[in-house]
């Protein structure tokens, strides 16, 4: 008996393949999804590791300051003759030089800054030796070296050279101090340093603002007029041993160059820049991306639940017959033990099938995001056992907790579908009047809603679902457009310069004499400050102007006053409103170079628009009063009446001493317009999985609901009712289920996106709105009803096809 159930659950199947298919299909994108985006999120991991290892990036950086070059022989004999000897494992001595590259780009010449970063390549025997620290990375397997001591070849930073189109061989005018060499790129390569390109003064990667070339040490002598054979330094990078601590060596690091009167910065590795920002990125999207699959599980799982659980409840007069004939529970709970297995199984190799496809959609993503010669891609095997258990965990649960329950009552209610309800109870029903108003297909539908309201409402349920998941990821999608377009409306400036350190506050005014183009310099400090009250405090950056009006649209007024204007998240986060006072802690210059903290209360006279949600913003007068940096600022907006600067004014503009980076305000634009491509990348992956979820979902469940009235509809026939009217009332009923499952979708898409935006540590400080979008309401809506009116239509034609007399006679027919 035990294998002949067996074997009627396997063509209990057979028969039913495409409502199984498509609880395989449902359960299966949840395994894939789940594990290609763990496996996309290892990839990213173990490339990052890879790239640390290979690259030996530094653990500790020492920068000369003010142009102090040091010899290298004496810095050696600081280092070896001090406590931090023993924690040394590699060292490099390097020169790091700031020229200017001057390139073709569209026909015209343009004035690149640079960085020429000298290493010692030569072993003095004519070999080239291999660097210890921040070594650079190589995109072609067949290296190019260096042919002589002072070679006017150089590598070539990929982002750079991606940007303005420069490949191997290409030529490089390089100038320095009025000096110009021609240079020969001999490869592309990743510059440990400038993993991502982000220059002093700039918030953004810049790889259109900063040429980073690697060239022999003795060049970096030449170009700069210095004799090879005095050995000058300005930077010095350092591996530590495994047990050395960090913290302690980058104190005596600067007790030393202290005690000998040098200048320097000291800066560990993880402090990089590029590094932190990479890092930083990486440890967001770990939560960001963990969301996503987890809902998509839980989702699917969801689906496969109501699913399942409507496919043993129609196969509850066949659980009579099995008991009626004497068949132990055991063995009947077996044989929907065997459907869950198989249904399981198969899942199981649909998702790790459909895993394949996932992988490469979302590692071609990656490839986007990170331009490395290295990328080493993981499989997590133990994510693969995880959703292997899921999956099974889900469908016997699914299969044998509503069998378990079928299998307790008796035989004959069962197969009568009297469902356990006393005779009295069922007058009660029987004695309900719905809407009796309504035309009697009407009535008819809401008579069968009110009698077996499970099975209608899980129906709705999944189609609710379905929507939420589309709807949630097209609501992401908008608001993540939303979020662009306002963070682009902010800024009413053309062009902004970055300068190293501080200069004077009329430090422009000359290039509004100089240029015709130019019309207005606003000044500015950008510097970053703490914000606290009643013991609550948040980090942000404060942005002072000259004139903030003049630049920004951040829909407030500017009234002269001692005081701010903050974000709506910094609002939230302190408990302020406009009006309210909120201590600002700041840096403050002291006594020539050295600084300390300074604290002050100020007003709230406004609430920003920006959605960055961190800034702040005021005038320059509130921070020299804060900070003692009076008549000074650290970058330039500048205005040309939405004309583009010509080549010969950026070109003057870039050679400007100081200036570190002019970006133009359609540049930044369209690094922000990268970015979210990504993100939209992404999630229109997510749109794609959520719309073959929403029509598996919403078709299996529509399917189980006709297979279980066929008897009804039968019954109907026999009476005389004309399939026009069957069908009228199979429409009918489908209206009813698709109204409330929009219903319900759209509140759930709003809240459940609502959860991934404003609940994720990722996007904190970012005001991102959430967005509802009619438009993905209506797609979603037209996709249900297009799915909803083919089910119908199938239901109608298998109606069409029923014999009567064998479903009447057919007690296990649904």
């Amino acid at each position: 008996m035990r294998w002949t159930l067996i074997k009627k659950g396997r063509r209990e199947l057979w028969a039913h393949k495409g409502q199984y298919i498509l609880l395989i299909i449902i359960l299966g994108m949840g395994i894939g999804m789940y594990t290609s985006m763990f496996d996309f999120m290892g990839t990213r991991e173990v490339t990052m590791q890879i790239i640390e290892d290979e690259s030996r990036f530094m653990d500790i950086e020492v920068t000369t300051q003010y142009g102090t070059l040091l010899n290298q022989q004496i810095a050696e004999d600081m280092l070896m003759h001090s406590s931090v000897r023993d924690g040394i494992s590699a060292i490099e001595y390097r020169m790091i030089v700031d020229v200017y590259i001057n390139h073709t780009v569209n026909g015209q010449e343009k004035m690149t800054k640079g960085l020429l970063y000298g290493y010692d390549y030569s072993q003095g025997d004519g070999e080239t030796r291999d660097i210890l620290v921040n070594r650079p990375l190589f995109f072609d397997e067949q290296v190019t070296s260096f042919s002589e001591v002072k070679d006017l070849s150089c590598y070539l930073e990929v982002n750079f050279a991606q940007y303005y189109g420069i490949t191997a061989n290409s030529h490089l005018d390089v100038v320095k101090d009025n000096q110009e060499m021609e240079f020969i790129v001999i490869e592309i390569i990743n510059v440990p340093d400038f993993f991502d390109v982000i220059s002093e003064g700039s918030l953004f990667p810049v790889p259109d603002s900063l040429g980073v070339m690697i060239v022999p040490i003795e060049t970096c002598y030449e170009i700069i007029g210095l004799n090879s054979s005095d050995h000058l330094i300005n930077d010095i990078v350092i591996r530590l041993t495994e047990d050395a601590d960090i913290d302690l060596i980058e104190e005596e690091l600067i007790r030393i160059f202290k005690d000998e009167a040098v200048p320097v910065t000291v800066m560990k590795g993880e402090d990089n820049l590029a590094w932190a920002s990479l890092m930083g990125d990486l440890e967001g999207d770990k939560e960001f991306m963990g969301m996503f699959p987890g809902i998509i599980f839980i989702i699917s799982g969801i689906g496969l639940v109501i699913a399942l659980r409507r496919m043993v409840r129609a196969h509850r007069p066949q659980i009579g017959i099995f008991k009626a004939m004497g068949v132990p529970n055991r063995t009947v709970l077996l044989y929907f033990l065997n459907i869950g297995l198989i249904i399981a199984s198969c899942s199981i190799a649909v998702g790790f099938t459909l895993s394949l496809p996932l992988k490469v959609l979302f590692n071609g993503l990656m490839d986007e995001m990170l331009l490395f010669a290295i990328c080493e891609y993981a499989t997590y095997t133990e994510y693969y056992v995880y959703a292997a258990i899921i999956a099974l965990v889900l469908c016997v649960s699914c299969t044998l907790l509503p069998a378990g329950f079928a299998v307790r009552e008796k035989p004959i209610d069962v197969i009568q579908k009297r469902e356990g309800l006393g005779k009295l109870k069922i007058k009660k029903h029987a004695k309900k009047k719905v809407g009796h108003r309504f035309p009697v297909p009407m009535r008819m539908v809401g008579r069968d809603i009110s009698r077996k309201p499970v099975r209608s409402l899980t129906t709705i349920f999944g189609v609710a679902l379905s929507l939420a998941l589309f709807l949630s990821v097209v609501i992401m999608f908008d608001s993540f457009f939303v979020f662009l377009d306002e963070t682009k409306a902010i800024n009413t400036w053309d062009y902004e310069v970055g300068v190293s350190g501080f200069t004077p506050v009329s430090y422009g005014d000359k290039w509004t004499d100089e240029h015709q183009s130019i019309v207005f310099v606003n000044p500015g400090l950008r510097l970053p400050v703490n914000l606290t009250r009643n013991g609550m405090y948040v980090d942000g950056l404060f942005y002072g102007l000259d004139d903030p009006s003049k630049s920004l649209q951040l829909g407030v007024d500017y009234p002269y006053g001692d005081g701010v204007f903050i974000s709506n998240y910094i609002a939230d986060e302190l408990q302020v409103d406009v009006g309210d006072f909120i201590e600002v802690e700041m840096l403050r210059l002291k006594d020539g170079f050295r600084f300390t903290v300074y604290s002050s209360e100020l007003e709230v006279l406004g609430i920003h628009h920006n959605p960055m949600g961190v800034f702040v913003y005021g005038s320059l007068d509130v921070l020299y009063r804060l900070t003692g940096l009076d008549d000074f600022a650290n970058f330039y907006l500048i205005h040309t009446e939405g004309v583009e600067l010509s080549s010969e004014d950026l070109n003057a503009l870039a050679q400007t001493e100081q200036v570190v980076a002019v970006t133009y305000v359609e540049n930044q634009d369209t690094f922000l317009d990268q970015m979210f491509d990504l993100i939209i990348g992404f999630i229109f992956v997510m749109i794609l999985v959520s719309v073959v979820l929403a029509v598996a979902i919403v078709y299996n469940l529509f399917k189980i609901g006709a297979i279980e009235k066929s008897r009804e509809y039968a019954t109907m026939k026999t009476l005389g009712t004309s399939m026009r009217r069957i069908s009228y009332l199979i429409f009918i009923e489908g209206a009813v289920t698709l109204f409330g499952g929009l219903s319900l979708g759209a509140i759930g898409g709003y809240y459940m996106s609502y959860a991934m935006l404003v609940g994720n540590e990722l996007l904190e400080g970012i005001a991102l709105e959430v967005v509802f979008s009619w438009t993905g309401l209506m797609i979603g809506a037209v996709v249900l009803s297009v799915v909803v009116v083919l089910v119908s239509w199938l239901t109608i034609r298998f109606i069409g096809k029923i014999n009567i007399a064998d479903v009447i006679r057919d007690r296990s027919t649904g």
